[in-house]
């Protein structure tokens, strides 16, 4: 019918003819393309815009050099001393002729650390006694001789560390050991600090 011609070698094929024909229901429209851009690797938009030179210099100088209230400026100060007084302290107690004072307290029955409690039975019986009664007079006689003997002890204890030292550390010196050494002396052993690492009696 004229409808299909031969196939001619040689001659480039129609078009038309070789065009896929359109799908049931089209209506001949071009396919819709993506606008998306999908490629890996392309940066994204910033969600935060580049700070400027003086904002990064100011944020940099906060950072080093904080702005603070005045409320915040004295705890600021009141931390820092109190880290100051720790770091001295920790320094002072772990000296070798330090160490070795609290050794030899700890290591010794001390007459001091009773003194505050046989301190409290006296003030008891003092607020609830007579004042010329034979216990009230009792109890201030025998506080005096407590107190001496404490001094006695205490002598004795400062003697035999300095003697002690001068053997163990003798390029050491004991000044302004005493108080310290008398301060542990007469507190509870229970509630020294640093605590005593070595029992009553114990080689050091």
């Amino acid at each position: 019918m004229g409808l299909f011609r031969p196939y001619e070698p040689g001659k480039p094929a129609d078009k038309t003819a070789s065009a896929a024909p359109a799908t049931a229901g089209s209506t001949g429209a071009a396919p819709a393309v993506s606008t998306t851009d999908t490629t890996p690797g392309r940066p994204t938009r910033k969600a935060v815009p580049t700070p400027t030179r003086r904002q990064a210099e100011l944020d940099r100088r906060q950072r080093l050099n904080p702005v603070r209230t005045k409320k915040e400026a004295k705890a600021f100060e009141r931390d820092q001393r109190a880290k100051v007084r720790q770091k001295a302290m920790v320094e002072a107690e772990s000296r070798p002729e330090m160490v070795l004072l609290r050794d030899h307290i700890d290591a010794r029955w001390n007459v001091a650390e009773f003194m505050l409690p046989i301190m409290l039975v006296v003030l008891a019986v003092s607020m609830f006694g007579n004042t010329y009664s034979p216990l009230v007079l009792g109890t201030m006689i025998a506080t005096w001789v407590l107190l001496a003997v404490v001094i006695l002890d205490l002598t004795v204890m400062w003697r035999s560390y300095k003697k002690l030292l001068a053997e163990r550390f003798p390029r050491a010196t004991p000044k302004g050991l005493l108080m310290m050494g008398v301060n542990r002396a007469m507190q509870i052993r229970r509630f020294r600090q640093p605590p005593a690492r070595i029992k009553r009696g114990s080689s050091y």
